[in-house]
């Protein structure tokens, strides 16, 4: 979910090295709030920082930079106040976050038997789940670790209609430790 980043390597149609780590993509949407309060002196809540991480965040510099006005509560008169934000200032909210998740995807790819990063090095990683929608991570994590990075169609709900086929197929699940509950 948001408050974590789950990473695996998959083969043979099981697991063979995973980690989930606490920095993930609400750690961004915090990052964009602290930001503002310190910058701004405008607090905000978590629903104005994810829409300001969708609609101007980006985990690469921007070649044309934009910007989007946002509300939020000056922190000095409790009052409504309006501000703009940058997708630079935004950037330099997120870049730490960002490099943290990058470094995550880095340490289970140094756990990963090196015939098997051979492949993914052949054949790309697959980014799943909300937060694999930031703009430009794809490009960042290719960049990052030299490995093409593949973007799902709907990576939001991936997960969900992965976990509907293999309540649908359980035999799916035959090389992973890992049983269905009635």
């Amino acid at each position: 979910g948001a408050g974590t980043t789950d990473i695996a390597v998959i083969s043979l149609g099981g697991i063979s090295v995973c980690e989930s780590f606490k920095t993930a993509s609400s750690d961004i949407d915090t990052q964009i709030i602290r930001y503002v309060r310190k910058e701004y002196n405008i607090e905000i809540g978590p629903l104005t920082a994810e829409m300001i991480k969708i609609k101007i965040g980006s985990a690469v510099k921007r070649d044309i930079e934009v910007a989007i006005v946002a509300k939020g509560r000056n922190v000095f008169s409790g009052l409504p106040e309006s501000f703009e934000i940058s997708s630079s200032e935004v950037y330099e909210a997120i870049s730490e976050t960002v490099d943290t998740i990058c470094g995550a995807i880095r340490q289970v790819l140094n756990r990963t038997d090196p015939d098997l990063v051979a492949d993914i090095t052949e054949d790309g990683m697959y980014l799943t789940g909300g937060g694999s929608q930031l703009m430009g991570l794809a490009e960042k994590l290719n960049d990052y670790i030299g490995i093409e990075i593949h973007q799902l169609d709907d990576p939001a709900h991936s997960v969900v209609k992965g976990a509907a086929v293999a309540l649908k197929k359980p035999e799916l699940l035959k090389n992973v430790d890992y049983q269905l509950r009635s």
